[in-house]
Parts: C-alpha cells; structure tokens; sequence
C-alpha cells in the first residue's frame, strides 16, 4: 500500500506567507484564535515572528494545522 506523501519543497517553489489577518480569513476565526494558535504550548501553529511584534504564517503550515493536508 502506498501512502500519500507530500514532496519536499524546492529551493525555488514559491512560499506564500500570511498575515494573522489573513490566515484568520482563511481559518474563519478571529485574528486573537491564531494568536492563541501561535502561542499554544502543546500544539503550536508554526509561525515567523517579525520584529518582536508581527507574525507571518506560511500557507502550507495553516492547512496541514487546520487537518487540510496530511502531516507528514
């Protein structure tokens, strides 16, 4: 049997990073749930934090987050 695993990204593949705002738009919650998300101890959504302040989200790390694509 085989599993379903995802590729390893390339040096050169496109990586879109999100803004709080904008991965909450996406979640459909609000921006202090992936705040809360970021900062969980147990299960921590990966995040870059910016500046001491911000935080950007990489798309691909929100879904497999939310159970839209497979860990692996």
């Amino acid at each position: 049997m085989r599993r379903n695993v995802r590729p390893k990204p390339l040096a050169c593949e496109v990586i879109c990073l999100l803004t709080v705002n904008e991965a909450a738009e996406i979640s459909r919650v609000t921006p202090k749930t992936v705040r809360r998300w970021l900062n969980d101890s147990e299960r921590p959504l990966k995040g870059i934090k910016l500046n001491g302040r911000s935080w950007r989200i990489a798309e691909a790390d929100l879904l497999e987050y939310l159970g839209l694509i497979p860990v692996t």
